[in-house]
């Protein structure tokens, strides 16, 4: 980045129903905007983030992704 800036940074771990955890990295607004809220358990859907394989699979986010917690969708209730 220009001027010695840098992208803010958050790492997540999410999981599936089988309890298998991948890390989600979250950058720029993304990293600075992320709030779970008071839910202790929220679901977290990710769309068009990058999949990387750097000392195991993670998931990146970037300008094109989509992070949405607890959407409004019958499925989240099911979670």
């Amino acid at each position: 980045m220009k001027n010695g800036m840098h992208k803010q940074q958050r790492n997540v771990t999410i999981c599936d129903e089988g309890g298998k955890a991948i890390n989600l990295t979250l950058w720029g607004t993304f990293a600075e905007q992320f709030d779970l809220g008071s839910d202790e358990h929220p679901v977290v859907a990710v769309k068009r983030v990058t999949v990387s394989d750097f000392n195991g699979k993670c998931l990146n986010s970037n300008e094109n992704s989509s992070v949405v917690v607890n959407p409004a969708i019958k499925r989240t209730k099911e979670l």
